[in-house]
């Protein structure tokens, strides 16, 4: 690794001389450096970069950085910094919602209800953030406002002591008050409300929030305290976690965009859903803001890009974020992206996935236990670099690749594989559903009709684009096993795939190239992974078959391959429905 050498252009710009050869595994360290830098202060960090240095451009413009100008034989590539040591405390882990999709804020909130602080623990808490520049206070749960009278309290101390940090306050909005908004319009800093709404339809919000105390005026309260917050012209953010067949349809985002203008509300955020292990029963609700812009980019006017945020304009007043799950731009990124958490019991919680993973905090040790969970996070960022653990990931479009496909020979189905699989210390690693159409010439050669050519678009559960692809698929032997190389012929060059809505177009398209619809496939697929070792099952619902993939390599775990009784698959798996 290089010592790098620092140049401070203005109070605001750090150039950055020398840079290594970055890659996935490394990026972590540029990472740190934009993280110490962005926290004293500077707000841009530049790197000059050699222009015959294509692969380190190539890296940084996929990471956030832009070509700023050329000087003689180098580039100067620039990142804006956006860190603010911002923090969120959760005050209480209990809720009176019960949300389908709740993530519990990446907290393991079933062990942290019994032995809350106090007051005075969590102000001093509080207070020692301030005096090291944690400046940016989200109040969150649980469900924060059944602790209303915490935050006053807070308030009060706060100003009795001269310090106004930003306040935000995540709440579902049941539990809003005068008594509180009162103090809230007294406070001399800033506080905003962030409501968590997921649905301006009555029905479906009933559907989604599961209020315990199963009142159905619950919407009509929330409503009606939105209202009210911005007749005192208090900032609030409606939030919407996007569900897939709840709240995604053109008729449900209208509302939205509709209510936001009439009431003059401040921002809307559209999130994607976060998939975890433990909510793995939820993939089908999983949908992607690349899908929502798609259905209203001639309508969201772009205001600027941040990291997992854009943040777009809606009929010239209301603000639109569509804004990623902490975990979708990696692992690197984390300490960037991620705030402090800590609960009610003072407890910090580096990881969003790693509930289990906790270190008890106190107005001594705080920033000590912070390190410890940067170092956490730092190994993460090394073993996944841009990618993550979660279920669900954006797929890079490659140019080539192997697989290996097998079948068992066990008389079993789709859960029982996975019973064994996870008896035997594998772990679910990525779960994708999707839907192939195949397409031949109308006089097919037996290239196409082996599948060696293919011509397909395929749709994944959780967007509303098919997207097109053109293969050639080769037989490839490695050991006992055969697979297929697959060259991509519609990305060489760095070409994106083209990608459409509807289908029938699409077939009218292709019946001038002399193509028809060929077959249909629906696919349930689960990667499991056990240190080195990764294979993916996959249930065909058509033909009710199940078969075993491997990617790049073939599937070395020799007793797992005996114990599933898997035999090499020689040829194409959609040859193999067929038969």
């Amino acid at each position: 690794m290089k010592n790098l050498e620092f140049k401070k252009i203005d109070e605001n710009i750090i150039l950055i001389l020398n840079i290594w050869e970055l890659n996935e595994e490394n990026y972590i360290n540029l990472i740190k450096i934009e993280k110490e830098f962005s926290e004293k202060g500077i707000q841009y960090i530049d790197i000059s970069v050699s222009i015959q240095d294509m692969e380190n451009i190539k890296f940084l413009l996929n990471n956030g950085y832009y070509f700023k100008t050329r000087n003689f034989d180098r580039y100067i590539l620039e990142k804006e910094c956006f860190r603010v040591k911002s923090w969120r405390i959760s005050l209480t882990e209990n809720c009176n919602y019960a949300c389908f999709f709740c993530h519990e804020e990446g907290l393991d909130m079933t062990k942290t209800r019994d032995n809350p602080k106090t007051l005075e623990d969590i102000y001093a808490l509080i207070k020692y953030g301030i005096d090291n520049h944690y400046t940016d206070i989200t109040f969150t749960g649980g469900e924060p406002l059944l602790k209303w009278k915490d935050i006053i309290y807070y308030l009060d101390r706060l100003e009795c002591e001269n310090l106004f940090p930003d306040i935000t306050i995540v709440t579902n909005g049941v539990c809003v008050n005068d008594i509180l908004l009162d103090r809230i319009e007294k406070y001399n800093g800033k506080i905003k409300f962030n409501f968590s709404m997921h649905s301006l339809t009555k029905t479906n919000y009933l559907k989604i929030v599961r209020a315990k105390n199963k009142k159905e005026d619950n919407f009509d309260i929330v409503l009606n305290n939105i209202k009210k917050i911005k007749a005192r012209n208090i900032e609030i953010k409606l939030n919407f976690v996007l569900l897939k067949g709840l709240n995604t349809s053109k008729e449900e985002i209208q509302a939205i965009l509709n209510f936001a203008y009439e009431n003059k509300i401040d921002y809307i955020k559209f999130l994607e859903l976060l998939i975890t292990d433990k909510l793995i029963s939820l993939y089908g609700y999983y949908y992607k803001l690349s899908s929502l812009y798609e259905d209203w980019k001639e309508e969201f006017k772009i205001l600027g890009k941040q990291p997992r945020r854009e943040v777009y304009k809606y009929r010239d007043r209301v603000k639109i974020e569509l804004q990623q799950c902490t975990c979708s731009a990696g692992c690197s990124n984390c300490l960037l992206n991620r705030d402090i958490n800590i609960t009610a019991e003072l407890k910090y919680y580096p990881c969003f996935i790693l509930s289990d993973k906790n270190y008890l905090v106190n107005s001594k040790n705080l920033l000590s236990e912070i390190e410890k969970g940067n170092h956490m996070i730092t190994q993460f960022g090394k073993e996944y670099g841009n990618g993550n653990p979660l279920l669900i990931k954006n797929k890079k479009y490659i140019n080539q690749k192997i697989e290996f496909y097998y079948i068992s020979k066990l008389n079993s189905n789709f859960d029982n594989f996975i019973s064994i699989l996870e008896k035997n210390g594998y772990k679910k690693s990525e779960k994708r559903d999707f839907k192939e159409e195949y397409f031949i010439p109308n006089s097919p050669s037996e290239k196409w009709l082996n599948f060696e050519m293919v011509y397909k678009a395929f749709l994944n559960t959780y967007t509303n684009e098919y997207i097109e692809t053109i293969q050639e698929r080769n037989i490839f032997t490695s050991k006992e096993d055969i697979g297929f190389k697959i060259t991509f012929l519609n990305r060489l060059f760095g070409e994106k795939p083209r990608q459409f809505k509807n289908l029938k177009d699409y077939e009218e398209f292709l019946a001038k190239l002399d193509f028809k619809p060929y077959l249909s496939l629906s696919w349930e697929t689960l990667t499991f992974s056990k240190g080195n070792s990764n294979i993916s099952l996959g249930y065909n619902k058509e033909y009710d078959k199940i078969t075993f993939m491997t990617q790049d390599t073939v599937f070395e775990d020799v007793e797992m391959k005996k114990l599933l009784k898997l035999e090499s698959l020689s040829i194409s798996p959609q040859k193999y429905l067929l038969n």
